[in-house]
């Protein structure tokens, strides 16, 4: 096969897209895309290798998989052997847990299937997890267990019917991701499946190609060069991943593969040395930038700026550049010092035995408790009995519906739901909460401060009514709020706020849908949040912790965007972050020597109590009476 370097060149594209995407920097909002551009170019490289093989009757299965383990072990084992010693510095036992959990999936390829699994509302945030982006190595090795054994099966059809057979599992697939995004986004995105009709995209290519060269038709490869960077600029967190958005990036990809030959101006602008020299390094940067990025933030004590993610973005790349020197070209090529079948299959059962033993070791040893300072057992003690008593105080399972709570399934919650106000006077307004989590914290405020009020909320429910992105039981608490609110009840809004819901025009949406069913609507501003908090605390301990200051981005952000828009007289904004700081300077998560929060934003009881204190005269000041 004839090496083409503008498709090294678009890996380039690529893999830039997914780090500074990671690295939070403005404007590859969606940046992830990258990840289903290198899907197309895999399959596309992949299938034309092994119908040229087929098409002599050389296709060898113990040569094709000794080619993916070159290309995909050395690399990665590295990577995760020297993710370790950062893990054990740095990580709480439950971190290290998971970590380890990791290790095992890694050896395994089922890293798509344990994060699948991890990612539940409360589960670690996706930022603190080096081997996260390990689930689409997964996703590829997956497929390619499969899909040889497929054209093997069927060879005896013919490229052409061959080729419809694939064009067909591709369209399934396809429209199983257009359902699963729907219905069951987390395995939509994480799985086989769903993911396999861009693999198949790039096979399909080499189908095309399979008996001519590519094209020479610079519009149509322009044309596939804008079309990844206008997903990359245009999509965000809220674009349903896979699905037919997804057409915008992959049909791109195709068309740079089918027409950028050589000679045309892109192929010479994706042909580039830069663009090739990062090509070639883009599996090793992709591997260094995760567990890079996560170990920063584990260490720093201040959010990352833009300028340091840029910093380690660059050195990501360096990194990159070693790996690919230093370690895949010593497996790959018939000149590689380690090019015999059988030590690159010794040294992959060898690298996957050492994963799987550090894995079971660490998590069998419950994160290593021991390295720990002495006092961490009675901080961990006192960060649990904190969530328990939270639980009892915004009645989780009661008035607040959680998959983990005392009524876990959907019908048997709102059964049981009576969290109406006793007595319920018609005559006089009522204060309804709504929201996720966070306002359930609210409800625990009025609570602590003796204030009547109708509790409905619900774990990772969003505020909009017809918001795509929340968990499905959602929709039948708004339902249930609907039916129960009446003229003059004052509604209470409070939310996490995912990035795409503090944008104006989502706000705009929530202002509209229930600021005409309240005689008046508060909605609270995102809370200060603490990145880190449980790890700080458990590894340093109050007075430590007490010289936080929090992340005030989010809250800067939705009064940015509440500045370009015009809501009704009865729509009040209320400033999470003056009633929880109360006048303190620096507002620190820590006061009195007692912790204000359990984890980066949701309430210990005494925070609610001294919330609620602070509310009531905020209540009055509109207007409210008990």
């Amino acid at each position: 096969m004839r090496y083409r370097p503008e498709i090294d060149g678009l890996r380039a594209v690529a893999v830039l897209s997914v780090i500074f995407y990671h690295a939070e920097l403005a404007p590859f909002h969606g940046g992830f895309v990258g990840v289903d551009v290198f899907f197309v170019l895999s399959g596309y490289l992949i299938t034309a290798l092994m119908l040229k093989d087929m098409a002599r009757n050389r296709f060898s299965l113990w040569q094709f998989y000794e080619r993916r383990a070159r290309r995909i072990l050395p690399a990665l084992t590295v990577v995760a052997l020297v993710s370790i010693p950062f893990a054990w510095a740095l990580m709480v036992p439950s971190q290290l847990i998971d970590f380890a959990q990791s290790l095992i999936a890694v050896a395994t390829f089922s890293s798509n299937i344990l994060f699948l699994r991890e990612s539940g509302y409360f589960e670690g945030a996706s930022e603190l997890k080096p081997l996260l982006h390990t689930w689409s190595l997964a996703v590829e090795e997956q497929f390619y267990l499969f899909f040889p054994l497929l054209l093997m099966a069927l060879w005896r059809l013919g490229p052409a019917r061959l080729g419809l057979v694939v064009a067909l599992i591709a369209a399934v697939s396809l429209g199983a991701s257009e359902w699963g995004w729907r219905t069951i986004p987390d395995a939509n995105f994480y799985l086989l499946p769903f993911r396999a009709w861009e693999l198949l995209a790039g096979s399909l290519c080499a189908f095309a190609l399979r008996d001519t060269s590519p094209r020479r038709h610079d519009p149509a490869a322009a044309l596939g060069v804008g079309m990844i960077l206008l997903a990359v600029l245009l999509y965000d967190t809220a674009t349903p991943v896979p699905s037919l958005y997804m057409l915008l990036p992959v049909v791109g990809t195709c068309l740079v593969i089918l027409c950028a030959a050589e000679g045309t101006r892109v192929a010479a602008a994706l042909s580039h040395r830069w663009m090739v020299g990062i090509g070639l390094i883009s599996y090793s940067a992709y591997l260094w930038h995760q567990p890079l990025f996560v170990f920063a933030r584990l260490q720093l004590w201040v959010l990352p700026t833009p300028v340091m993610m840029l910093g380690l973005s660059l050195v990501s790349l360096g990194l990159g550049w070693l790996s690919w020197k230093y370690i895949e070209q010593p497996f790959r090529g018939p000149d590689a010092r380690l090019a015999t079948r059988a030590r690159v299959f010794a040294a992959s059962g060898v690298a996957g035995v050492a994963l799987l033993i550090f894995g079971f070791v660490g998590y069998g040893a419950g994160g290593f408790p021991q390295r720990l300072p002495d006092a961490y057992g009675a901080r961990q003690a006192t960060l649990e009995a904190e969530w328990r008593d939270r639980q009892d105080a915004v009645w989780a399972g009661t008035c607040h519906f959680n998959k983990r709570g005392a009524f876990g399934e959907l019908p048997d919650f709102l059964d049981q739901w009576n969290c109406i106000p006793p007595g319920d006077d018609l005559t006089r307004p009522r204060l309804v909460v709504y929201g996720d989590s966070l306002a359930a914290d609210i409800a625990s405020a009025l609570t602590q401060q003796n204030i009547d009020h109708l509790q409905l909320t619900g774990a990772s429910c969003a505020l909009a009514l017809d918001d795509t992105e929340e968990p499905p039981y959602c929709k039948a608490l708004k339902e249930r709020l609907k039916v129960h609110l009446r003229a003059g009840d004052w509604l209470l809004l409070a939310n996490s706020y995912a990035p795409t819901e503090i944008q104006g025009a989502y706000l705009d949406r929530v202002v509209a849908d229930w600021s005409a069913r309240a005689d008046k609507l508060l909605l609270f501003t995102p809370r200060p949040e603490y990145p880190q908090l449980k790890q700080r605390f458990l590894w340093f301990g109050e007075d430590r912790l007490a010289q936080t200051t929090p992340d005030m981005h989010k809250a800067l952000l939705f009064s940015a965007s509440m500045s370009e828009t015009r809501p009704p007289t009865n729509v009040h904004i209320l400033d999470s972050a003056g009633l929880i700081c109360a006048g303190r300077v620096p507002c620190s998560p820590v006061t009195d020597g007692k912790l204000l929060y359990i984890d980066k934003e949701h309430f210990t009881n005494g925070a609610a109590r001294s919330f609620g204190a602070e509310l009531i005269p905020e209540l009055q000041r509109l207007g409210w009476t008990q």
